[in-house]
């Protein structure tokens, strides 16, 4: 018997396309669909969003924008619930207390817990005006892989495919991706087909979104299991974020870079993110080489790397693309350009698109 619920295509495999997959699985409404060429399972690469960098959820001055402030609370408030340790998910997730260093007035923040302004102490003074709350850093291969798992077990369906051009899924549903197939699930049409195809809405047919431009960022993987809070600076000058995960392991973000299509980690990396993430937070360096020499201190730093990496993330010009449109009798729904914001910004961005699909457009 064919199911009689809506069929809905997620294109686009990351953590959007994942996060708005699942919510709509679940939610018993639709049967969903997940298309993409660079699946969670595959071994890391350029094409897919390693999460070293935008694992973390910051605080952010979007308290005045309140579209952005309701999809990041919607979003906190998930991946919250989802930390808990009575939750499946919670190996996914180390909780922690965080300090943000900023060149601009903080507002305050009612998404984070245990929010609060931090006085000018001497030894801050330089680095910007603070704030200190509690947050997540998401270990993002096993949350990637977890919300797949979760699909899959909620009856959704995984192809991996590539779209040249967007109609092809809007009028050939996932039936182009197995030939010969003309009946059954796979060759409905589908309702509505969800755009989550980050950086490649730049160059998909049907979409060619020339506001979305690359922004790269680096980072370092150290073993640093005696740091358990974070730290960061977001300054026109710098942007550089510590953050620790539950497996004893130290995140070290750098700065960003825009439109920087590199494909890998330069390596002159460790040699300009470490003594800056050593100034940051000066317990990085092991107890036993804290009072030994400059050079044995370095040599100390060094030994604690385990690995180097980069992302490169869609930012997009005017701001994120969420919205939704016909192209037909489909419904089109746009959900990308979110930058190293997209996981802090997941949740709520799939809510708005499930929003989308059960109201008409206006």
């Amino acid at each position: 018997m064919a199911d009689p619920r809506p069929f809905v295509i997620v294109v686009g495999a990351g953590v959007l396309g994942l996060t708005t997959a699942v919510r709509l699985q679940k939610s018993s409404r639709f049967q969903v669909a997940l298309v993409g060429e660079v699946l969670p399972s595959d071994p890391i690469n350029i094409r897919w969003t390693t999460g070293l960098t935008n694992s973390i959820f910051v605080h952010s001055n979007h308290q005045e924008d309140q579209w952005m402030h309701r999809v990041e609370q919607e979003s906190f408030d998930h991946l919250w619930a989802m930390s808990e340790p009575q939750s499946d998910s919670a190996y996914c997730f180390t909780c922690y207390q965080h300090q943000e260093y900023r060149s601009l007035p903080i507002q305050p923040n009612r998404t984070l817990p245990l929010f609060a302004s931090l006085s000018s102490a001497q030894d801050t003074q330089s680095l910007g005006i603070g704030c200190s709350f509690q947050t997540l850093c998401v270990d993002y291969e096993k949350y990637l892989a977890f919300l797949l798992q979760d699909f899959l077990m909620d009856g959704g369906q995984v192809i991996r495919g590539s779209i040249r051009h967007i109609d092809q899924v809007i009028e050939g549903g996932t039936a182009i991706f197995h030939e010969g197939t003309r009946h059954g699930r796979e060759s409905r049409t589908p309702s509505a087909v969800i755009v989550c195809t980050g950086f490649g809405s730049r160059f998909m047919a049907g979409v060619e979104d020339r506001d979305v431009c690359p922004v790269r960022r680096e980072a370092l993987v150290l073993k640093a299991p005696w740091i358990t809070t974070g730290v960061s600076v977001e300054r026109a000058d710098m942007s550089i974020w510590i953050a620790p995960r539950n497996d004893g392991q130290v995140i070290v973000a750098g700065n960003p870079t825009f439109n920087d299509w590199f494909p890998k980690h330069h390596t002159s990396t460790r040699t300009t993110l470490l003594p800056l993430a050593v100034e940051l937070c000066p317990d990085l360096v092991p107890l036993i080489a804290r009072d030994a020499s400059q050079e044995r201190r370095n040599e100390s730093i060094r030994s604690l790397i385990v690995s180097e990496g980069c992302d490169i993330f869609d930012s997009r010009a005017g701001g994120p693309r969420l919205e939704s449109t016909l192209r037909g009798s489909t419904r089109l729904v746009f959900n990308y350009g979110h930058g190293a914001y997209a996981l802090q910004r997941s949740w709520g961005c799939a809510l708005q698109v499930e929003r989308y699909l059960t109201e008409p457009i206006r």
